[in-house]
C-alpha cells in the first residue's frame, strides 16, 4: 500500500508538471462513421479506451490540463508541437500498423467533434500472385508479404539471409559461416523422405536464384504458402512460391540514390577453447582411453610434468620453450591458441549501391549497380568475398494500347580461398587433433606435421598449419548470373490486358582446386614432402552451365457490376524449356607450383567427366475471382502441365476452389474472426 501510494503521487506529480500549471474545461464528442470494426482507442494518460459497437458515439467531459500536455508522452504520436493536442489513433486488427489519426486543437469551453473515417490507401493494397495481382483484403490463400524496408534495413551477403524471420512459418537456415552463403528456404516442413522441400523461386515471374537478386532492387517479396499455389504453377510449386518483385521507375525527375555501408561480424557460438597443452592433452587421454582402452597421446609421466609446470605461461619462456628436442625428434609442450591462428573474428565488409530512376507518362526506367566485399574467417591467406550486381529496367509507351519494357540484371561473384580443395574441408580440418600443446611452427623455421605426439598416425589439423604456412594451395568458387525479360502489354479493349514476354537466362559455375606438395619437419635438421592426400600435386577444375528459354502469353479481364460485383479472370499459356551442362577435369603433376594451367600438367593421372540433360514444360492455367461486397469466391485456379521431352512425357492437372469472407462486416462472428477461408 505505501508503495502503491508513493507512485500514485508521482505520477500525479509527473502530469501536473507537464501540464505547466495550464486548466481547461472542454467536451470531446467522438463519431465513428467507419463500416469495418476497428479498435479504436482515446490515448489519454497513457490509457486506451476502446469501443465495443461498430458504430457508436461516445461523449468525454475533462477539467483538467493532464490531458492535453501529452508532451514526450508517446514516441510514436506525441511531439513539441502537439503539445496542446489530443491525439486520437486507430489500429487496424487486420494490417498491424495505424490507419486512423486525428489531432485536435484544445480550447478552453470548447466542445471538440471528431468524426472516424477508413484511410482506404491501406484497405487497397494489392499483393502479387501467380500471373497477375490482387488486394490484399481479398486473397484467400495463404500469403506473406515483404516489403523493400524490411529487406535494406540490414547488412548480409544475398537476400535469402535478410528474409530469416521476415516471414512466419518460413525458415531459412545456413549450414556454414562460408561468406556468400546461402540460405536453404523451406515453407511448409519437410514433407517428403527424397525432395529437398525447397520453394519455387519467381523473379519479376520468372524462375531463378533468389540470391542472384540485389537486396536494394527489392519492392516486395509475396510468400504463397499453401498448396494452393501449385493451382496455378503445378508441381514445382508443391512446397510453396516466393515471388520477388524489383522497383521500377516512377513519373517525375531523375533520382540519383546512393548508399554505402561498412560493418564487421563476429561468431555467434562461444569461442572459450582449451589453450593449456597440460590440460588439453589430458581431457583427450582420459576420454580416449575410456573409449579405446589407451591414451591419444604418446605423452608419458615425464611429459605432463613438463606441460605442467608451463600450464599458465601465457607466452613462451625462454626459459620454458614450448618446443624441446627429445629422444632426436620434436617436442611439444605448449599452450596454443589454434582457434585464433586459424580463425579472423573481425569480418569486414564494404557495401555500395547506386540507383538512376524516373521517367514520364510515355518512358519509365530504373538502373543500379551494387558492389560488395566482405573479408572472410581464415586468417592466413585470407579468404574473401565479392559480388557485383546491375540491373536494368526500362519500359515505354507505344501507343496508348501498347507498352513494352526490358528488364536485364546481371550478377557476378567469386570467393577466393586457401587450403585443401572444399571450403568444407579446411572448416573440418580445423576441428580435427589439433591439441593446444602442439604448436605450428618448429624452432628452426620449419612447418610441424605429423607430429609423433598423437597416436594412430593422426596429424594435427590434419597438417593444416603447414598447408597454410606454405601457400600454395588456392582455389576459387565463381557464379555468374544473367537475366533477360522482353515484354509487351496490350489493351485491346476497356478491362482487358494481354501480357507477352519471353526471357533468357544464364547461369554459370565454375570452380578450380589447386594443391601442391608441401614440407614439413619432425626431426631438425630434416625437412620431408607431403605428396599424396592433402599433399597431391593436381589441378581440378569444374564447370556448370544451365540455359533458360520461357514463354509466356496470358489475358487479364477485371470487372464491377452495379458496385457491389466484381469479376477478374486470367488464362494463358505457359512454355518453358532448359539445358545443363556440365564438365569436371582433373590432372596431377604440375610443372610450376603457382600456376593453374592444364598444359603444365604432366601426369599419368587424369579424369575428365560430365553430362548434359534438358527437360521442358508446357502448361494451360486459368484463375476466375468473384466477390460480392468483400464476401469473395475464388471460383478456380487450375494449372494442366505437360512436362518432359519427346518419348517421356508426363501429364498432371491441378485445381483449387476457396470461397472466403470478410465475417468481421457480415456476422456476429466478427468479435472473434475477421476472415474465414474455406
Amino acid at each position: 500500500v505505501p508503495v502503491l501510494a508513493i507512485a500514485t503521487v508521482l505520477w500525479i506529480f509527473f502530469l501536473f508538471h507537464l501540464s505547466e500549471g495550464q486548466t481547461m474545461d472542454y467536451k470531446l464528442i467522438i463519431i465513428n462513421s467507419i463500416k469495418a470494426l476497428p479498435a479504436i482507442g482515446l490515448l489519454l494518460f497513457g490509457i486506451s479506451q476502446y469501443s465495443k459497437e461498430r458504430n457508436f458515439q461516445e461523449e468525454y467531459a475533462f477539467k483538467s490540463a493532464v490531458a492535453l500536455t501529452l508532451k514526450a508522452y508517446s514516441e510514436q504520436l506525441i511531439s513539441e508541437e502537439n503539445k496542446d493536442a489530443l491525439i486520437l489513433s486507430s489500429v487496424s486488427s487486420i494490417y498491424k500498423s495505424p490507419i486512423y489519426h486525428s489531432k485536435l486543437k484544445v480550447e478552453d469551453g470548447k466542445t471538440l467533434i471528431i468524426t472516424l473515417e477508413e484511410d482506404t490507401k491501406v484497405l487497397e493494397e494489392v499483393v502479387v500472385v501467380g500471373y497477375g495481382t490482387q488486394k490484399k483484403i481479398n486473397l484467400t490463400g495463404a500469403v506473406a508479404v515483404v516489403d523493400d524496408k524490411q529487406v535494406i534495413g540490414r547488412s548480409a551477403d544475398n537476400l535469402s539471409k535478410l528474409l530469416q524471420g521476415a516471414v512466419p512459418n518460413m525458415n531459412v537456415t545456413v549450414s556454414n559461416g562460408r561468406p556468400g552463403q546461402g540460405g536453404s528456404i523451406n515453407i511448409r516442413g519437410i514433407n517428403s523422405i527424397s525432395s529437398s522441400a525447397t520453394p519455387l523461386i519467381l523473379v519479376d515471374g520468372v524462375e531463378g536464384t533468389i540470391d542472384a537478386v540485389n537486396p536494394n532492387d527489392v519492392e516486395s517479396i509475396s510468400v504463397l504458402k499453401d498448396a494452393s499455389s501449385a493451382a496455378v504453377y503445378g508441381a514445382r510449386a508443391a512446397y510453396g512460391v516466393i515471388l520477388v518483385t524489383t522497383k521500377s521507375g516512377n513519373d517525375g525527375k531523375t533520382r540519383v540514390s546512393y548508399n554505402g555501408r561498412y560493418s564487421f561480424g563476429s561468431p555467434t557460438v562461444s569461442r572459450d577453447f582449451e589453450t593449456r597443452g597440460y590440460y588439453s592433452a589430458a581431457i583427450n587421454d582420459m576420454f580416449y582411453s575410456t573409449y579405446q582402452g589407451s591414451n591419444y597421446t604418446n605423452y608419458n609421466d615425464e611429459d605432463y610434468y613438463e606441460m605442467w609446470i608451463r600450464r599458465n605461461d601465457k607466452t613462451e619462456n625462454p626459459e620454458r620453450p614450448w618446443v624441446v628436442i627429445k629422444d632426436g625428434e620434436y617436442k611439444y609442450y605448449g599452450n596454443f591458441d589454434w582457434y585464433n591462428y586459424f580463425m579472423d573474428e573481425s569480418r569486414p565488409t564494404w557495401e555500395h549501391n547506386i540507383s538512376v530512376s524516373g521517367g514520364n507518362k510515355k518512358v519509365h526506367y530504373f538502373l543500379s549497380g551494387a558492389y560488395y566485399d566482405q573479408k572472410g574467417v581464415i586468417r592466413k591467406n585470407m579468404d574473401s568475398f565479392t559480388k557485383y550486381n546491375f540491373r536494368s529496367k526500362v519500359s515505354i509507351e507505344i501507343a496508348p494500347w501498347l507498352k513494352i519494357s526490358n528488364n536485364t540484371s546481371y550478377k557476378k561473384d567469386s570467393y577466393p580461398f586457401p587450403g585443401p580443395g572444399a571450403i568444407n574441408n579446411l572448416f573440418d580440418a580445423i576441428s580435427k587433433h589439433a591439441l593446444a600443446s602442439i604448436v605450428p611452427i618448429n624452432p628452426d623455421g620449419t612447418y610441424m606435421g605429423n607430429a609423433t605426439v598423437i597416436t594412430g598416425g593422426y596429424r594435427p589439423a590434419n597438417d593444416l598449419s603447414a598447408i597454410l604456412e606454405y601457400g600454395k594451395h588456392k582455389n576459387e568458387d565463381t557464379n555468374y548470373f544473367f537475366n533477360t525479360t522482353f515484354e509487351a502489354v496490350m489493351t485491346p479493349v476497356k478491362n482487358v490486358t494481354v501480357t507477352a514476354n519471353y526471357s533468357f537466362a544464364q547461369h554459370e559455375y565454375t570452380a578450380m582446386n589447386r594443391s601442391a606438395n608441401y614440407p614439413y619437419s619432425r626431426v631438425p635438421g630434416e625437412v620431408l614432402w607431403k605428396t599424396d592426400g592433402y599433399g597431391l600435386n593436381t589441378l581440378y577444375e569444374r564447370s556448370n552451365h544451365d540455359w533458360f528459354h520461357s514463354y509466356n502469353i496470358y489475358g487479364n479481364y477485371t470487372n464491377t457490376f452495379a458496385d457491389v460485383h466484381h469479376v477478374s479472370a486470367t488464362a494463358g499459356v505457359n512454355y518453358e524449356t532448359k539445358f545443363f551442362k556440365d564438365i569436371k577435369i582433373q590432372r596431377n603433376d604440375l610443372l610450376s607450383e603457382d600456376l593453374t594451367d592444364f598444359n603444365l600438367a604432366n601426369g599419368d593421372e587424369m579424369s575428365i567427366a560430365g553430362g548434359k540433360n534438358r527437360y521442358a514444360l508446357f502448361g494451360l492455367f486459368y484463375r476466375l475471382n468473384y466477390d460480392y461486397i468483400d464476401i469473395y469466391l475464388n471460383l478456380a485456379d487450375a494449372m494442366m502441365v505437360v512436362h518432359g521431352l519427346p518419348g517421356d512425357i508426363a501429364m498432371a492437372f491441378f485445381l483449387q476452389f476457396l470461397p472466403g469472407g470478410e465475417l468481421m462486416k457480415k456476422s456476429s462472428l466478427h468479435h472473434y474472426v475477421n476472415k474465414l477461408v474455406i
